[in-house]
């Protein structure tokens, strides 16, 4: 085995060519220690070669796990990533080589909880890219919902769509987006650990920003 170098905690780690070279690099988001953040590290192409660390950002925040995916339509993959008790971090791709980026914060809704995971697609198929996020300590709040830019992408204020209410659940957690039930639109997979409900499945109803029919388990 290969030591990259030293971590706090890590919420994602994924496989990605960061800077189109043809090499799998790796991307990840540190949530705690000297060295908390969004970075990637540089496939060297050699073994025994270092593997450089780029830093993206979120350097002075408690960051959770990320996204990628092209947010605002430019064919460049963007990151967003869910902050402990602040705004979604939304990491915009300025390079190909993924050296350049620029920080934009998307507000996360006053009645909802802390954000824990987030995800990019587009939720009621509109060709526009939305957010999907979970919360943790959203005891009384709002725990998964979706967020809709305005015609500014880059403004803090985006659109709030709920998805699972209010009542049940406190702690959200990792978000999966796949078409479960083949009906042509992304459905949202996620898991809960406070209240033992499992794997959650929430069905999109479809180009509809009304909320779901509660979770399917």
């Amino acid at each position: 085995w290969h030591a990259f170098g030293p971590v706090g905690w890590i919420m994602s780690i994924e496989p990605a060519d960061m800077n189109d070279d043809g090499h799998v690099d790796i991307l990840y988001s540190d949530r705690k220690g000297p060295q908390r953040g969004i970075h990637w590290l540089e496939n060297p192409g050699r073994r025994t070669q270092d593997w450089m660390r780029h830093t993206i950002g979120g350097a002075d925040r408690e960051v959770m796990f990320l996204s990628e995916g092209d947010l605002d339509g430019d064919r460049r993959k963007d990151i967003v990533c869910a902050v402990r008790g602040g705004d979604i971090l939304w990491l915009r791709r300025l390079s190909v080589d993924g050296v350049q980026w620029s920080s934009h914060a998307i507000a996360m809704p006053d009645n909802a909880g802390s954000g824990k995971g987030v995800a990019i697609c587009d939720v009621d198929n509109d060709f526009h890219a939305d957010v999907v996020f979970t919360c943790e300590s959203a005891g009384g709040k709002h725990g998964v919902g979706w967020l809709s830019p305005s015609q500014d992408p880059t403004a803090r204020d985006w659109s709030f769509h709920t998805i699972s209410g209010d009542r049940e659940g406190v702690k959200f957690d990792l978000i999966q987006l796949l078409d479960l039930d083949e009906d042509g639109d992304y459905d949202v997979l996620t898991c809960e650990e406070r209240d033992n409900l499992g794997v959650i499945w929430y069905e999109n109803p479809s180009a509809s920003s009304r909320p779901a029919d509660g979770p399917r388990q």
